[in-house]
Order: structure tokens, then sequence, then C-alpha cells
């Protein structure tokens, strides 16, 4: 066999293998973002009724309100804070894990970071039962 052939089927295969990947990253990520871009560009009317004129009256008004610009700069703070506060502390701590720790030491301290972060979860759902009467 020649070098295009052998590099023709492991691309094949290859993509073969990534196809059920990719059917639902477009069934559920590439549909809803385009649907929600052409509804962005429809008249929307009270109740929640669209009418599917073609305007870019939504984004002048996006643009041009106090409230909107106000949600949009605050929103983007607390993005930004948010990133700064995981650069300043998940890094290290993964760097210390990935670097300095052996066998299952890294395993523990993950667990011992993790567990608080589900005990709100558990929390709930004993909650609930006692709620429901199991």
């Amino acid at each position: 066999m020649n070098l295009k052939k052998i590099i023709s089927r492991k691309l094949s295969i290859t993509l073969l293998y990534s196809l059920p990947a990719l059917i639902y990253l477009a069934v559920f990520f590439y549909v809803p973002l385009i649907t929600i871009i052409i509804y962005s560009f429809w008249h929307g009317e009270p109740l929640y009724r669209i009418t599917r004129v073609f305007t870019l009256e939504n984004y002048v008004r996006f643009f041009t309100e106090e409230l909107s610009q106000n949600v949009f700069i605050l929103t983007n703070l607390i993005s930004i804070a948010t990133f700064s506060v995981i650069s300043l502390v998940a890094y290290p701590i993964a760097y210390f894990l990935a670097r300095m720790t052996r066998g299952d030491t890294g395993l523990k301290i993950i667990l011992l970071i993790l567990i608080p972060l589900e005990m709100n979860y558990l929390i709930r759902i004993f909650a609930w039962r006692n709620i429901l009467g199991e």
C-alpha cells in the first residue's frame, strides 16, 4: 500500500469514530445557537409572540438602553473577577498536584477539595427525602 492510501484510510476511520460526537455537537449546540441568532433578528411582541420580520430593533434597543448596558458591564466584570480568582487559586493547586504529589496523595487532595462542593447537593437530597417522607 502506498502512503496516500494509508493516510486516507486512517482519516476515514477517524472521521467515522468522531461522527457521533459531531452529530451530538450539531444537534445540541449548533442548531440551538443558530436558532437563537435567527430569533434575535425577528420582531418580538408582547406575550412572547414573535413576528418573522427581519429587524435590527432588538440590537439597537440592547445597545441604547441603560439597563442592558449595565447588565452587560456587570456580567463582564463578574467574569473577569472569576477568571482572576481561578487563575490565582486553581492553577497553583493544579501545578502542585501534577508535579509535587506521588501515588494517591493527589487523589486524596482532590477529594478534600471537591467534597465541600458536593455537600450542598447531598444536604438538599436528604432535606427533600425528609420533606417528601422518603
